[in-house]
């Protein structure tokens, strides 16, 4: 398996059954990783990295010349179950509120598992985002609940 799933819910967003389908990959792959986004709030995850290693938190750096913790999107690997219930179910209320309509914020985009290592995970999720049109090369955000709606549309 060289792929990242990305959860798809169905009809029942519930915190509840969102921590529910979290706890059953991880289960399932010894490990979770949830896809955040602090574009829109700098400080919005401060509380939940003190609960993990550097190690664990794979920063994606979209511009040339970023530093890697200085990124705002980033993966975070759980690997304990502790820190699954520990930090799950407020994850899990983030990624409830981007169903919400009147909802502008996207701070939570996905979870998932991968049998890769975080370096490769870095690596081709960071390819997947830079196109190329007629003309030059372009940030294509399709793991932003904002485009991942529309995806059906853009790719008729």
């Amino acid at each position: 398996m060289n792929n990242l799933y990305l959860t798809n819910l169905d009809t029942n967003y519930s915190i509840d059954k969102i921590f529910e389908e979290m706890t059953s990959i991880f289960n399932r792959y010894g490990r979770l990783l949830v896809l955040l986004d602090k574009t829109s709030e700098s400080n919005s995850f401060d509380e939940l990295l003190k609960h993990f290693e550097e190690e664990n938190i794979i920063y994606l750096p979209l511009a040339l010349g970023n530093k890697p913790k200085g990124t705002n999107l980033f993966f975070v690997e759980i690997n304990k179950k502790e820190i699954l219930e520990k930090v799950g179910k407020d994850i899990s209320e983030k990624i409830s509120m981007n169903f919400e309509i009147e909802n502008s914020t996207y701070l939570v985009h996905g979870f998932g598992a991968s049998l890769l290592e975080n370096n490769l995970i870095n690596e081709r999720f960071k390819k997947s985002l830079v196109l190329t049109d007629a003309s030059s090369k372009f940030l294509f955000r399709w793991y932003d609940p904002r485009v991942l709606t529309y995806l059906d549309q853009i790719f008729t």
